[in-house]
């Protein structure tokens, strides 16, 4: 599915919702770790083994453990940890109930074509009938080649379905939070139709309401697309396009060129910027990029990532 679609959320509701999901692997542009194929199969491994008690029985044999420490150690190739921790123990078991893994945003994990992680997926065909793995990911020419022996199906966002998922959410934030402009059904209509079933766009564009920030006679005028929604983000936030470029840009472009999460320390350390001065820039800034647990700053979507250094879809004005 697209950007903004709302794969992460289909991934989450699987998860703790299905009762024969066993595990899940969050992949992450901005995170080394949650887009390195080494840590995806030993979260693969250890979920497996928390879930099915005669796989944790085979992996505490001992010759597993001396396997185990080795592959901390980083001791084995991708391919044969796959088949020495997954594929042969698994197909040993006879297990009386069908189970899927879940690594959601598979594209996010990629970082040049020559991808490791790509060529592991189609390996996955190897395990036991019996366990199955779901993947998510936006539909990347690259992917859909490479993984053309897997059986693909692509979610389209115009769907009657999609568009009935998209109201229920709208009633639900209204419900919520007493939304006044909102409990007309005509304008949740309007969003709608202008989302062209993106959801990202909708809570966006909600969001933006709810603060005040767009008022109900502007909803006629706002532009369908995300990226036309970022367009129009990026003139509310920086109507002065020359601090945008001396000040915000910079900082963008590190962001971009870094494709990960970065210390404000560092940040500031390469640009040249005290940390008093940061802190207002990140003020005008404001949601267009998030802190992690250890500090580290970056892009609250990777849809906004693409966007900035895509020529034909961003502005002049705002393209890094």
């Amino acid at each position: 599915a697209e950007a903004g679609f709302g794969k992460t959320a289909f991934s989450t509701y699987l998860q703790h919702q299905h009762e024969r999901a066993i595990g899940i692997h969050y992949c992450r542009y901005d995170s080394p770790k949650r887009k390195d194929p080494l840590m995806v199969l030993q979260t693969l491994i250890y979920q497996i083994s928390t879930q099915i008690p005669e796989y944790k029985e085979i992996l505490s044999q001992e010759k597993f453990k001396k396997k185990l420490e080795d592959l901390k150690s980083f001791k084995y190739h991708l391919h044969d940890i796959l088949d020495e921790f997954l594929v042969q123990p698994l197909n040993k078991l006879i297990v009386n109930k069908n189970c899927f893994f879940i690594i959601d945003a598979l594209d996010e994990a990629l970082d040049n074509e020559s991808n490791l992680f790509i060529d592991l997926i189609p390996k996955f065909n190897d395990l036991p009938s019996w366990l199955k793995i779901v993947v998510t990911s936006r539909p990347e020419p690259y992917l859909k080649q490479k993984l053309s022996s897997l059986r693909i199906i692509e979610f389209d966002a115009n769907l009657e379905q999609n568009n009935d998922d998209l109201l229920l959410f709208i009633e639900n934030y209204v419900n919520r939070k007493n939304c006044q402009i909102l409990k007309d059904k005509s304008i949740s209509l309007k969003l709608i139709e202008k989302s062209e079933g993106n959801i990202l766009y909708l809570k966006e564009v909600i969001d933006s309401i709810e603060k005040g920030i767009i008022d109900k006679s502007e909803i006629d005028d706002l532009p369908p697309t995300i990226s036309g929604l970022y367009v129009n983000m990026f003139e509310r936030y920086f109507p002065d396009i020359n601090y945008y470029e001396e000040k915000v840009m910079p900082i963008f472009e590190l962001l971009c060129a870094a494709n990960q999460s970065l210390s404000k320390e560092l940040i500031c350390d390469i640009l040249n910027i005290k940390k008093r001065e940061f802190k207002k820039i990140m003020t005008s800034i404001g949601s267009l990029v998030e802190e992690n647990e250890k500090g580290e700053i970056y892009f609250y979507h990777k849809s906004l990532t693409d966007w900035l250094v895509d020529e034909d879809l961003c502005s002049e004005d705002y393209f890094v």
